[in-house]
């Protein structure tokens, strides 16, 4: 999984900092902003702010919603009651965590029935990918 994954869940969920309670939409579900835990020290602040700046926010953000320290991220979940994620920064490259694996590998899955191959898997489908200027957001 790419750094960027960790960058992608934080920009789809600011869109609700006015009430992050509420739904997206009637397919969407408000974040759930104790996945990124698993993220805590898996990014230095250098490529953290590199990302935003140059990748995510180019042009860039309310500094209420991101405060970039030099430990940390404080990121805005709820304007309301100021609610606050904090991602902890790797201190340098060797001392990073790893980035963890939230889903798992067709070689790691018991083997199906012929008759029923997909039976009781989830599958995501990848709707495609944006291109032009937005490409680099991508790391392509």
């Amino acid at each position: 999984m790419k750094r960027t994954a960790l960058l992608t869940f934080c920009f789809f969920s600011l869109a609700l900092t006015d009430r992050a309670a509420d739904n997206l939409g009637v397919l969407g579900r408000r974040p759930k902003w104790s996945v990124l835990e698993h993220y805590q020290e898996t990014i230095t602040r250098d490529e953290f702010a590199d990302l935003i700046n140059d990748v995510y926010c180019t042009h860039g953000f309310a500094p209420d919603l991101i405060e970039i320290n030099s430990d940390t991220a404080r990121i805005l979940t709820n304007r309301q009651s100021q609610s606050v994620f904090t991602l902890r920064f790797a201190k340098n490259d060797t001392s990073r965590n790893p980035v963890p694996r939230l889903w798992h590998p067709a070689k790691s899955l018991p083997r199906r029935k012929a008759d029923k191959p997909l039976s009781g898997l989830r599958i995501a489908l990848d709707p495609g990918h944006l291109g032009g200027k937005w490409a680099k957001m991508e790391e392509r």
